[in-house]
């Protein structure tokens, strides 16, 4: 979706980018950590844009993905190693 010479993506589209749910795709918008997000009103109602290449920025958790979650899952069944 392009609105003003900007990329923007919808919350679902974020949340699977990075593998979590819209819910916190929310919370990490109003804590800022996700860079710009704006609400635009559309024919079906409003909905919130993320702007797109997606930026996660470190939360006080490290900000891990759900992919280094499961990393750490593999290493803890392979002994540590």
């Amino acid at each position: 979706m392009t609105l003003e010479n900007k990329r923007w993506a919808t919350v679902k589209e974020a949340a699977a980018h990075f593998g979590i749910t819209r819910q916190r795709v929310h919370q990490l918008m109003k804590k800022g950590f996700l860079g710009e997000a704006k609400k635009v009103d559309t024919p079906r109602g409003p909905v919130w844009l993320v702007q797109y290449p997606f930026r996660r920025f470190p939360t006080a958790s490290g900000g891990q993905t759900k992919n280094m979650n499961e990393e750490n899952k593999r290493r803890r069944s392979d002994g540590g190693l």
